[in-house]
């Protein structure tokens, strides 16, 4: 029939990127995965534009004593890369962490809030604890 079909490149820039920089035998499985400890989510174009939240991954919450609480991650923070690689989505920071083992150092970057509310960018240095909690 002659008919073809087009796809645009950025549909599948994060796949093309995770293809090039992570090879499948070096995620991390089972006891030896790395936790850092918090729930989030992406921002919304809305929470952005009413609310003045940078763009990336909102912390909802940090466990007691986990990682990141550990490194100094707060609620509300919001993450916008991990290691030099932007984030832009839970579900990349969740694809990244697939592939960090326990005792992994990253280096994040977050905007936290100041003493007058607004965000300011900042570097967090996390080193993964099992999925138990350690005090």
């Amino acid at each position: 029939e002659g008919m073809g079909y087009a796809i645009p490149i950025t549909d599948y820039l994060l796949i093309i990127e995770n293809l090039l920089n992570y090879d499948y035998e070096d995620k991390v499985f089972g006891e030896k995965r790395g936790y850092l400890g918090i729930s989030c989510y992406t921002v919304s174009q809305q929470e952005h534009t009413n609310e003045n939240v940078p763009f990336g991954i909102k912390i909802e919450e940090v466990s007691e004593g986990s990682s990141a609480m550990k490194g100094g991650m707060k609620h509300d923070d919001v993450i916008v890369s991990v290691n030099g690689r932007e984030l832009h989505t839970s579900s990349e920071l969740v694809e990244t962490l697939s592939y960090c083992a326990i005792g992994d150092e990253l280096e994040f970057e977050v905007y936290q809030k100041d003493s007058n509310g607004e965000y300011k960018k900042n570097k967090v240095v996390v080193v993964l604890s099992s999925t138990q909690i350690q005090n």
